[in-house]
């Protein structure tokens, strides 16, 4: 996990904190998916590194974010290489939209530009 660089709520009453890697810090698998509990497909995509025939799965992950004043997510399938947005009209609504996209089948799945594949970081 990074370290705080600055302490805490930092100047002016801001939330945002620069933090620094530390050395020899390495990423670890989520064990603990309680609270991901309700929304178990999407917990699913975040953490399995399995795929159900047993073949490794790279985890896929979600960018949470506001463009033009709505509040937008992209999920990003790693291991395939597409990518699926989710436009919400509130935050509280998100994890049960994402859900919804991945039970349903309904998410409109588009190939990432520049991305290979199961390879992190994209294609040379």
């Amino acid at each position: 996990m990074p370290r705080e660089t600055n302490g805490g709520k930092g100047k002016a009453g801001s939330w945002l904190r620069k933090r620094v890697r530390e050395e020899g810090a390495e990423e670890t698998a989520v064990t603990d998916v309680a609270d991901l509990a309700v929304v178990p497909a999407l917990a699913e995509f975040l953490v399995s590194a399995r795929w159900p025939d047993g073949s490794r799965r790279q985890p896929g992950s979600v960018t949470i974010f506001v463009d033009q004043g709505k509040l937008k997510a992209v999920m990003n399938d790693r291991d395939q290489g597409y990518v699926c947005f989710v436009t919400v009209g509130a935050l509280q609504g998100l994890w049960e939209a994402l859900e919804s996209v991945l039970v349903d089948g309904d998410g409109d799945w588009r190939r990432s530009p520049g991305r290979s594949p199961g390879k992190r970081g994209g294609a040379p």
